[in-house]
């Protein structure tokens, strides 16, 4: 059972999976690692593609966030002389442009958007694979800006996706060999610092998303949805973490357990390769508000894509 102030309990979809590979498709090898927009009162999932060897991000549309069009163009961002093999999108929207940010294997002379400070030089040295940004105005067409000495640090957003201030500047948290949090004024530049505000975390694999404005709750509370290992064979589930505008460092509350866990065909058997031979769920901004409650978009066994719903909200007031 969730905590009060988590967001949830979360019910798988009964139709599951909502996008697989397709065979007619670039992405006809593997599709996983959600991340979702509403705009244009249409449902927008840029995801991490995969066509034999190559991996790009994709996007698909849909007008009931259950049955999805692939856009004719995918890989929307693909592998080019300084990115290879973008992956892993997250994504965020304040005053009308989308902020993307990915992971990709980069060469040395890519722009440094970053300015690390005191201990977290050595993540430079710890990592081949670093956190790109590009940003849009239509989700299509993307202009990229460079890498971030990091990957998979999330931004703190509404609840419907809108990047926020807290305490002035832009906040992002993050964990890659060792947790860490950023501050910008621009969402593109970084001040990054090594803080050890996710050690208490059980099993902290990664960060996928950071929430606040939740409704019900008190403005100040921010959510951090994790990754987290909770036993062999699963490699990742879905947890949550509490924390505070008021002092962003520290950890408040964290779920005991995690809260979304594969248990299906399409999350324990879809893929068991070299490359993963565990049970992987997923999520990165895969998670939306809606009137009647949340939904959650994540990857199952890094092969299909899955919906997981809440009911009455969702909000655990």
């Amino acid at each position: 059972m969730e905590e009060r102030w988590s967001i949830g309990p979360f019910v798988k979809f009964n139709g599951n999976p909502v996008l697989v590979p397709d065979n007619s498709a670039w992405d006809d090898t593997h599709v996983s690692n959600p991340a979702m927009v509403l705009k244009d009162e249409k449902y927008w999932m840029l995801y991490r593609g995969e066509r034999g060897q190559d991996i790009g991000i994709c996007l698909a549309t849909s007008d009931d966030g259950i049955h999805f069009t692939r856009y004719a163009g995918n890989p929307v961002i693909a592998t080019d002389a300084r990115e290879d093999r973008p992956h892993d999108p997250r994504v965020w929207e304040y005053d009308g442009v989308y902020y993307l940010s990915y992971n990709a294997w980069c060469s040395p002379d890519i722009p440094v958007l970053n300015r690390s400070k005191g201990d977290a030089e050595p993540l430079w040295d710890r990592q081949k694979v670093f956190q790109c940004v590009a940003t849009s105005r239509d989700l299509i067409h993307w202009e990229r800006h460079g890498i971030l000495g990091i990957k998979n640090g999330c931004i703190v957003t509404d609840a419907r996706g809108h990047a926020v201030k807290v305490n002035g500047k832009f906040l992002m948290y993050g964990h890659c060999h060792g947790s860490f949090m950023g501050e910008s004024d621009d969402l593109l530049h970084w001040d990054i610092r090594l803080v050890p505000f996710l050690k208490d975390v059980p099993g902290i694999l990664e960060t996928c998303m950071a929430v606040t404005g939740i409704p019900g709750r008190p403005a100040a509370d921010i959510v951090v949805f994790t990754a987290v290992r909770p036993k062999p064979p699963v490699l990742f589930a879905l947890s949550q973490c509490l924390y505070s505008a008021d002092d962003p460092e520290r950890m408040l509350a964290c779920l005991p357990e995690p809260f979304l866990l594969p248990e299906h065909p399409w999350e324990l058997e879809g893929y068991k390769g070299e490359r993963v031979p565990f049970i992987v769920l997923f999520m990165d901004t895969g998670l939306l508000r809606m009137e009647d409650g949340w939904r959650l978009y994540y990857g199952g066994a890094d092969h299909v894509i899955c919906l997981a719903t809440t009911q009455d909200g969702g909000d655990n007031k």
